[in-house]
């Protein structure tokens, strides 16, 4: 017989995470989230699918945190990021059978991102290295903390001593590991050029970044960390870069705009050509979109706020590149060609796309996308113009099957000339013709919106 949510199905959460595809489209890896109430911590375990559909399997076991899973180019090992020996490290899996083999390992500090190199030699990542500490150092945990900057801490890592994000390259081959970018700010995003010879990335390097984090901007640099060129000088932000199939540009997410404006304006898909030396205005692709291209819809079960960004070709050869746009409480799929212009849907609905993976020379996709009714299950797609996707999984459905719950009905009122949009939520126990107190809650905005997400 179904309930209603208590509290302790806190404990009880199934929580995908962001999709992988292989090389050639015909394998999907992901992480699911759970707690383990007894040690009173998450676990996250690499799970193994197809786009083509089937019952996914679970790669990885274990008290430990995996994650961040990345298909090499040959498509038959992937490398994730794990928690094991309680350090976290680059981990490598054969997806033909064997045991998770240690790649390298910090002495502290996470890492993020991986990205391997278009050869297969390198993977690229993010990491921020804080000093090791003896056993009888973190029993000491200090009194006070002397806090020297607005940027000291982050959800899921911690406190920051000082240090700062870079971008690290580890030989696949040895093991051995290279810091490439260093000094006082914070380097984020590395991305590969298809042609393997530079990297880009972003970063925030004005004179006043701790407190103007927003003026960021789109770098490149040679594979090695050399030649280091900062192609959108003029104030403004810039984030999730990605390349073009040529190597000739690089296409990101931002505007133009002062310190501290990052409010103000609309973000929009851009595009620089890296033979610029930082001389070419960004050309914005979707002009009069009208419409926020990063994930703002809130959740306290999903990760959003991130921006999809992934160009492909089309049916006919033609580059696109796919984006995410917030409208009527989802963040739904859109596309422009690269050229700019001729933006169209791909993937619309009462949906929130939390994380999507797309093969550049086909356009075939999978993505993760959360409703009201769920906190996520993946999906595939042909970026096509179609507007058609099929569900992957069920991986939710123990959840929420003993559960008894109303899903938010969406409203439409007026205020003025402008129309508002709006959700009631019955209690469970709701019958219709009998009155229930009513509490309002108003969002105070502007910064994210409520929408296509679950609540616990």
């Amino acid at each position: 017989m179904a309930r209603s949510v208590r509290i302790d199905d806190l404990y009880r959460f199934i929580l995908p995470g962001a999709p992988a595809l292989s090389p050639d489209a015909s394998r999907v890896v992901f992480p699911v989230k759970r707690v383990n109430r007894k040690e009173n911590r998450y676990e996250s375990h690499l799970w193994l699918g197809s786009p083509r559909g089937g019952r996914p399997r679970q790669l990885t076991h274990g008290k430990v945190s995996d994650g961040g899973a990345k298909f090499s180019p040959d498509g038959r090992r992937v490398a994730f990021v794990s928690d094991r020996d309680e350090k976290s490290g680059i981990w490598l899996m054969r997806l033909d059978g064997g045991e998770p083999r240690l790649l390298m390992a910090t002495e502290g500090g996470p890492i993020t991102d991986l990205q391997w190199s278009p050869d297969g030699k390198e993977i690229l990542f993010n990491h921020f290295s804080v000093p090791k500490r003896t056993d009888e150092q973190k029993k000491q945990e200090p009194t006070f903390r002397h806090i020297t900057s607005l940027y000291h801490k982050e959800d899921g890592h911690g406190w920051f001593e000082g240090e700062h994000w870079s971008l690290w390259t580890v030989r696949v081959g040895t093991g051995q590991a290279k810091e490439l970018t260093k000094g006082p700010h914070h380097d984020r995003e590395g991305r590969w050029s298809p042609d393997g010879k530079r990297i880009a990335f972003t970063s925030a390097r004005g004179d006043d970044s701790d407190r103007y984090p927003d003026q960021n901007h789109v770098f490149v640099m040679d594979r090695n960390g050399k030649n280091v060129r900062n192609l959108t000088p003029t104030a403004g932000s810039r984030e999730t870069v990605r390349w073009s199939g040529d190597s000739a540009h690089v296409y990101f997410v931002g505007f133009e705009g002062g310190p501290g404006e990052w409010l103000y304006h609309e973000h929009s898909v851009c595009r620089v050509p890296v033979a610029g030396r930082g001389k070419s205005k960004a050309q914005v692709l979707n002009p009069g979109h009208d419409r926020w291209v990063m994930n703002m819809v809130g959740s306290d079960t999903a990760v959003g706020f991130g921006s999809v960004l992934e160009p492909y070709l089309d049916d006919d050869g033609n580059e696109r590149v796919a984006f995410g746009s917030d409208e009527d409480g989802s963040y739904r799929i859109y596309s422009v060609s690269a050229e700019g212009g001729d933006v169209r849907e791909e993937i619309t609905g009462k949906l929130s796309v939390l994380g999507m993976a797309v093969r550049r020379e086909t356009g075939e996709a999978v993505y993760l996308a959360a409703t009201t009714g769920d906190t996520g299950e993946l999906y595939r797609a042909k970026l096509n113009g179609t507007d058609h996707s099929f569900q992957l999984t069920k991986l939710t459905a123990p959840f929420l099957r003993p559960l008894k719950y109303n899903k938010p009905e969406e409203i439409r009122f007026k205020s003025g000339r402008h129309e508002i949009q709006g959700w009631i939520l019955k209690p469970p126990t709701y019958r219709a013709g009998k009155k229930y107190p009513c509490l309002i809650e108003v969002h105070g905005g502007p910064m994210t919106q409520y929408g296509e997400a679950w609540f616990h």
